[in-house]
């Protein structure tokens, strides 16, 4: 019985020191662990607290003691509401917090000892320990430069703001001296071509008299000067930012046979035949067809000028996928690769017509940027002795837009001056 007592007294006090070395072996840990997190707290550039279910700031890291200018030991033990000046947000943000579990990215503004009032953004969790005790983790940045390079920004865009509204003004007025001289202009300019039509009446019976060749020299003079003045002042117009296009929905047809009748008599007149090609049925296009009929003036009356006498002129509608595909075909002397890049371009005139064609160069600088702003794009085919085709595209308008009609395979009949296509 003895020596049972002895063996069992023996194995306790062997079971005892094994729980002391163990104890001492976990509070070692604990001791690393905490040591662990105290170098992780210090290194953090960002400043980290924890505060307690009241509030109270129960431990924090160096960066807090920076951010703040409060030491440390100070601010353990005090409220967290009084490091910011919007005190009632803050406690806002810590009852949202024990309700949701965490909060990101507020912005407070945190005081110093000094007073000074910096910006910070806060993001907290919660953090329940084993006896159900909350706490709660909360992150600061110092967003300081953020709110300068915030508060630069909202400098530059309303100084942006106010160029912008001084540049419209100045470009307004720009317009309205340009609209107001071009009248002043076209006014005397309507009146000269306007005498000189009854200067012809009362000439009629001197058809070969040199007065009558002077008086049609004033006459087109004065329609080329009238057209020069509205070039320019289209160039200028489609250079502001006020420019808009008066968009409808459009058939196209009728607008290409109409400019095609009124340029035949001319075409008819240099020899030249002019003949048309429209399908009966296209999809319609959004447009603005004073500005399309423009366009189609122009390079209909460029083929029939740079085409010589005797020469085929053809205009073209076709549907290519989601477009309508307007060509007018001549062929004249052609025009080389090097010029055709730069023949769209202001003022832009191919070397060998300067000499024997008046114009300033716009038209076809005119008709690139209107196409441009319809949503297509206007370009040119062409080789030396080969002729040329001048075409330009148009996104056809949305289905809900576009009437249902039959694409019948049949042609209108060609327009033409006597010679079939």
């Amino acid at each position: 019985m003895n020596i049972m007592n002895f063996c069992s007294n023996g194995r306790s006090g062997r079971n005892l020191k094994n729980e002391e070395r163990l104890i001492k072996i976990l509070v070692a840990d604990l001791e690393d662990l905490n040591s662990y997190i105290s170098e992780l707290m210090a290194a953090i550039p960002l400043a980290v607290y924890t505060v307690n279910a009241a509030g109270i700031i129960i431990d924090g890291n160096e960066a807090l003691a920076e951010l703040t200018g409060h030491p440390l030991e100070e601010l353990l033990g005090e409220s967290s509401h009084k490091l910011f000046a919007e005190e009632a947000e803050a406690k806002n943000i810590e009852r949202e917090t024990a309700e949701k579990g965490y909060v990101t990215e507020r912005e407070l503004t945190a005081f110093t000892k000094g007073g000074e009032k910096i910006p910070v953004c806060i993001s907290t969790r919660a953090r329940v320990n084993d006896s159900g005790t909350m706490s709660y983790v909360t992150c600061l940045t110092d967003i300081t430069e953020h709110k300068q390079t915030e508060e630069k920004l909202r400098e530059f865009y309303e100084l942006e703001r106010k160029e912008r509204i001084k540049l419209e003004r100045e470009e307004e007025q720009r317009l309205q001296f340009i609209n107001a001289l071009a009248h002043e202009i076209k006014t005397p300019l309507t009146s000269i071509v306007a005498s000189g039509g009854l200067l012809l009446e009362e000439l009629k019976g001197e058809a070969q008299s040199p007065r009558v060749r002077l008086v049609e020299n004033i006459i087109s003079a004065t329609n080329k000067l009238e057209a020069r003045l509205s070039e320019l002042l289209d160039i200028a117009k489609m250079g502001s930012l006020s420019f808009k296009l008066n968009l409808e929905l459009l058939d196209i047809r009728p607008l290409l046979q109409k400019v095609a009748s009124e340029l035949l008599p001319v075409a008819t007149e240099q020899g030249q035949s002019l003949t048309v090609d429209i399908p009966l049925s296209v999809p319609m296009v959004k447009a603005d067809g004073q500005r399309l009929e423009q366009v189609l003036l122009n390079l209909l009356t460029n083929a029939i000028k740079f085409t010589g006498e005797g020469g085929k002129i053809q205009l073209r509608l076709t549907r290519k996928g989601n477009e309508l595909v307007v060509e007018v075909k001549d062929n004249g002397p052609g025009i080389t690769k090097e010029e055709q890049t730069r023949i769209f371009k202001p003022y832009y005139r191919i070397e060998a017509d300067r000499q024997r064609f008046s114009g300033l160069g716009l038209g076809l600088a005119l008709s690139k940027q209107l196409m441009e702003l319809h949503g297509g794009k206007i370009w040119v085919q062409s080789g030396l002795g080969k002729g040329s085709t001048f075409a330009f595209s148009l996104p056809i308008a949305e289905p809900e837009e576009n009437a249902t009609r039959p694409h019948p395979e049949r042609r209108a009949s060609n327009l033409s001056n006597g010679e079939s296509s």
